[in-house]
C-alpha cells in the first residue's frame, strides 16, 4: 500500500477508463490484487486481456488456478463479451533449437490505438516483483507511430504465434522488424532474446569500452562475456566498477553450497573479480531459514549504469539476469 511503488502505478493504469487492451508477459503471475483489478476491467469495461507466462507455472497447481481465474471474469451485458486468454510459453523445440523460459516481462496497453499506447517493462515479475523484492520498473506512454513499439507489436506476435522453437521466433522477430517503415530511436535500443544476444553483448562490450565507471544490480551473474568485459577494463588505470548482488551469492560462499536461484560459481566469478578491483556489496534480504526459507525476499534489480568521462551515460536494463541463458536462450526483452 505504499504510495509511489510500481504496485501502484501498474493498478493505476488498469483502472483507467482509457485502457481498452492489455497484453501482459511474466516469467510467473500471482499478485492477487492485480488479477482482482484485471478482473473488475474485464466486468466492467469489457477490457481484452492475454497474458502470457512460461509454462514451468502449470507444474504449481496453486499458482495456476490464481491467474486461471480470470477465464471466469466475463460479462454477457456486453454484445461482445472479451474472455481473459491465458496462455502458457517456453521450452518448446528440439535440441539446439529449443527455447528456454518464457521471462520477458512486459505490459502493452491499447496496442491497437491509433496514437496514444503505454509499456511497462521491468526486472521484476507479476507477484512480489511488484512490492517487496528490489527491482527496477518503467513505465513509458508514447506513440504507436515510433520504431520502439512497432517492435514491441513483433515481440508481441512472436511470443503468441511463432514461439515454437528458437530459429521460428528468430526468423519472424526479424522480418517483422525488417517491415517497420519508421527509424530506430538513436537514444533507446531494443533487444529481443533469442534472435539479438550476440547485438546486444556488442553494445555492453562496447560501452564498458568508453566507460570509465560501470554500477551494476544484478540477481544472477554467470555471463562469461560480461565477466570477460569486467575483467578487461578493470586492467585500465581509470576504470571503476561495481557491483550489487542478494546475499544469496554470499552464502553460496559461506556454506559451499547453491542456496535459492544462485550458485558457488557466481560466489567464485565475483571474488576473482574483486580480486582485481570489482567492488562488491551483497544486499541482506530476508529470509526466515537460509537453506529452506518459506518468506523470501530478493534483490532482482537487473541494470547496468555506464558514466563516460564527459559526463554522459547509458543505462542498460531489463528482463533477463546477466547469464547466458537471457542472452541467448529465454525469451527476454532488453533495453539500452
Amino acid at each position: 500500500k505504499q504510495k509511489g511503488n510500481p504496485h501502484e502505478k501498474i493498478i493505476e493504469w488498469m483502472k483507467d477508463p482509457s485502457t481498452k487492451e492489455v497484453f501482459m508477459t511474466y516469467l510467473s503471475f500471482s499478485k492477487s490484487s492485480v488479477i482482482k483489478e484485471l478482473c473488475k476491467a474485464v466486468k466492467k469495461r469489457n477490457l481484452k486481456l492475454t497474458i502470457l507466462i512460461d509454462e514451468k507455472n502449470r507444474e504449481d497447481e496453486k499458482r495456476m488456478a490464481r491467474v486461471l481465474k480470470l477465464r471466469k471474469c466475463t460479462n454477457s451485458d456486453f454484445t461482445t463479451p472479451h474472455i481473459p486468454l491465458i496462455l502458457t510459453g517456453g521450452h518448446k523445440g528440439e535440441g539446439k533449437d529449443q527455447t528456454g523460459y518464457a521471462h520477458t516481462k512486459l505490459i502493452m496497453i491499447n496496442s491497437s490505438s491509433p496514437d496514444k499506447v503505454r509499456l511497462v517493462f521491468s526486472s521484476g515479475n507479476m507477484s512480489s516483483g511488484t512490492t517487496s523484492h528490489h527491482e527496477n520498473w518503467h513505465f513509458v506512454t508514447t506513440h504507436k507511430n515510433t520504431y520502439f513499439f512497432q517492435a514491441h507489436l513483433c515481440l508481441k506476435e512472436g511470443l503468441l504465434n511463432h514461439q515454437s522453437s528458437k530459429s521460428s521466433f528468430i526468423s519472424f522477430m526479424s522480418e517483422c522488424q525488417k517491415k517497420i517503415n519508421l527509424q530506430p530511436e538513436e537514444d533507446l535500443k531494443v533487444f529481443f532474446i533469442p534472435g539479438d544476444g550476440r547485438k546486444a553483448m556488442r553494445s555492453l562490450h562496447s560501452e564498458f569500452k568508453k566507460s570509465i565507471d560501470v554500477k551494476m544490480a544484478a540477481h544472477r551473474f554467470s555471463n562469461g562475456s560480461i565477466i570477460r568485459a569486467i575483467k578487461k577494463n578493470l586492467a585500465r588505470p581509470n576504470f571503476k566498477a561495481k557491483i550489487i548482488v542478494d546475499d544469496d551469492v554470499h552464502w553460496t560462499g559461506l556454506l559451499q553450497t547453491n542456496i535459492g536461484r544462485n550458485t558457488l560459481y557466481e560466489f567464485e566469478k565475483l571474488t576473482m573479480l574483486e580480486s582485481l578491483g570489482l567492488e562488491i556489496k551483497y544486499l541482506e534480504t530476508f529470509a526466515d531459514n537460509i537453506e529452506n526459507p518459506k518468506s523470501i525476499q530478493l534483490q532482482h534489480n537487473k541494470f547496468l549504469v555506464f558514466s563516460r568521462e564527459d559526463g554522459n551515460g547509458t543505462v542498460f536494463t531489463g528482463a533477463g539476469n546477466l547469464t547466458g541463458a537471457a542472452f541467448y536462450k529465454n525469451f527476454e526483452n532488453f533495453y539500452l
